[in-house]
């Protein structure tokens, strides 16, 4: 039977494993990946204008977000008169706010809409605005017409920056 009594090399053995398994731990530390970022959070936004006019606007979709004070000091080039209209009227009764627009163009027909399908939030005022494009039926008959989607949201986030303002749909 062999029996170990505690000599001179004991507590310095139990120092180097104690300085071993800080080095470990501190090693440990080191390599783990930085914290992941919070995920965007929603911001809240209310639908103040969605139709569809037949007549007066660009053929070519348009995104913009302005605030209130720039839509009632401007009349933005491509918009159907009605939505320029809906715009004011809303930047009127609320022009501190934030102002989404999101404009389809010229559709080839009746049924087509555009939705804003979320507002998510980012660093130091940005905005993602989530947008979607809903077509017609193809089996379904449909006007004729041409016509030209729209929307326009206010957004309700205190330190939202137009020009950080970024749009994620299909155009």
């Amino acid at each position: 039977m062999l029996v170990r009594s505690p000599g001179k090399g004991a507590p310095a053995g139990r120092a180097a494993r104690a300085l071993l398994l800080i080095s470990l731990v501190w090693l440990a530390a080191c390599a783990a990946p930085p914290p992941a970022s919070p995920p965007a959070e929603e911001a809240a936004f209310e639908i103040v204008a969605q139709s569809v006019a037949y007549s007066g606007g660009s053929d070519s979709p348009i995104l913009l977000a302005l605030s209130g004070d720039a839509a009632l000091s401007a009349s933005p080039e491509g918009f159907p008169p009605e939505l320029v209209a809906a715009l004011q009227a809303a930047a009127a009764a609320d022009p501190t706010a934030l102002y989404v627009v999101i404009y389809a163009g010229k559709q080839s027909g009746g049924g087509f809409s555009v939705a804003i399908d979320s507002v998510k939030t980012g660093q130091e005022g940005a905005l993602t605005v989530v947008y979607s494009l809903a077509t017609p039926d193809p089996k379904a008959g449909g006007t004729t017409a041409l016509t030209y989607p729209y929307v326009v949201a206010r957004v309700h986030a205190a330190d939202a920056d137009p020009a950080k303002v970024q749009f994620s749909g299909p155009f």
